[in-house]
């Protein structure tokens, strides 16, 4: 887990205030509650400090990395003190307006399945969502043990038709097929999302 050149920026900055803050990442989050990873195997439980309700600051979500403040109390919740800039983030689009869903993404998954209504629409809808985000966008169709070789290759063939330049993955995570090919996907110390409807098994 490394830091942007522009959040390690901002982070120097802030570290100069006060040399005990480190940086961690937002590996959890429900409503006001957090999980942070501050190293490998390393996670701490957190709350926001009173200031980003004041302030009606953006809540931090799933993937920003933020700044604790290291001492040696014993925190139940330690506190986050700040939101380092996001190099990206996935949006939702919706009638009350925009919803930041995740940050600092570097590869979307759209997680779909060969067993249920493959929509082509849905897909389009969710890789405007990555494109704006700035994220490599994938699509991996889950469950390929359940359909026979040519309804693999019927679908497969429509959808990287569909969606030229897009990366299309058939695996089965119950039979660990194709597994491989999507963490091939992923560079070393990129983070990679997985986005889809309930039962799609991601």
């Amino acid at each position: 887990m490394d830091l942007h050149p522009l959040q390690e920026a901002f982070f120097l900055q802030l570290k100069e205030e006060n040399s005990n803050y480190i940086s961690a990442r937002i590996v959890f989050a429900s409503h006001d509650h957090f999980r942070l990873r501050v190293a490998k195997g390393i996670e701490l439980e957190a709350k926001l400090r009173g200031h980003f309700y004041q302030r009606d600051e953006d809540y931090p979500v799933v993937g920003d990395w933020v700044v604790i403040e290291n001492t040696d109390t014993d925190h139940q919740f330690w506190p986050i003190e700040a939101v380092l800039p996001r190099v990206s983030s996935l949006k939702r689009h919706d009638r009350s307006g925009i919803e930041v869903m995740a940050a600092n993404v570097n590869v979307i998954a759209i997680v779909t399945s060969f067993n249920l209504d493959l929509n082509g629409r849905r897909l389009e809808r969710a890789l405007a969502m990555i494109e704006e985000s700035r994220a490599r966008p994938l699509i991996v169709v889950n469950k390929v043990d359940l359909v026979s070789m040519e309804e693999r290759e019927e679908i497969l063939t429509e959808l990287r038709a569909r969606f030229q330049g897009v990366a299309v993955i058939a695996c089965s995570a119950e039979k660990k097929i194709g597994i491989e090919s999507v963490l091939t996907s992923v560079r070393i110390g990129e983070t990679i999302a997985f986005l889809g409807m309930s039962g799609v098994g991601k």
